[in-house]
């Protein structure tokens, strides 16, 4: 083989685009922390203060409860 035409043949294969497939197992604790994450997005102000105080991090006042200062 032709060196110029090797070259141009290696330099041709390494112009494609490269792609990274997804991973098809995910971990499953990154699947349920990016559910706990949409969770958490998708509610209103008022739905996460009271998602906290039923949690027991804010009491009822919406201040931070005493186990968490």
């Amino acid at each position: 083989m032709d060196r110029k035409h090797q070259t141009t043949a290696v330099k041709r294969n390494g112009s494609k685009l490269q792609t990274t497939l997804a991973r098809p197992n995910s971990d499953p604790l990154e699947a349920a922390m990016q559910r706990a994450v949409d969770r958490v997005r998708g509610m209103s102000q008022k739905e996460r203060v009271q998602s906290l105080i039923d949690a027991g991090i804010l009491t009822a006042k919406g201040k931070l409860a005493a186990a968490y200062r």
